[in-house]
């Protein structure tokens, strides 16, 4: 299971429709996943400053959870992919994508009412 939730301060009129589903195709075909692992969250129009600017400037908080295991290599080329897709689709500049990559053992994980290792048994 994979979870990604994506912050940002840009308006949710200004977001496009099938965003989530562009996330979910992009990231699925780089980690060699069906699309059915990945759950997006989105939270647009949430109030971030970022640096010593007194300014609002667009920008995206990217917290990514999964319980598959991934090296460094693999976390690059996914945070390739999302900032491509965060830069296509919501015009961010890739130095205003913050992405975090957090593994999450199995047993750690749930849904359903169920750990993710329970569901796999």
């Amino acid at each position: 299971m994979q979870v990604v939730r994506i912050q940002t301060n840009i308006r949710s009129a200004d977001i496009p429709e099938k965003f989530e589903q562009d996330v979910i195709y992009n990231l699925s075909v780089v980690m060699e996943l069906p699309a059915d692992k990945f759950v997006i969250i989105v939270e647009p129009a949430v109030r971030m400053r970022i640096g010593f600017e007194n300014k609002e400037i667009p920008v995206a908080i990217v917290n990514f959870q999964t319980t598959r295991p991934s090296s460094r290599i693999e976390n690059d080329s996914y945070a390739k992919k999302l900032t491509s897709v965060l830069n296509e689709q919501l015009k961010l500049d890739p130095a205003h994508i913050f992405i975090s990559f957090d593994f999450k053992d199995a047993k750690s994980f749930a849904t359903q009412g169920k750990t993710i290792a329970s569901l796999y048994e």
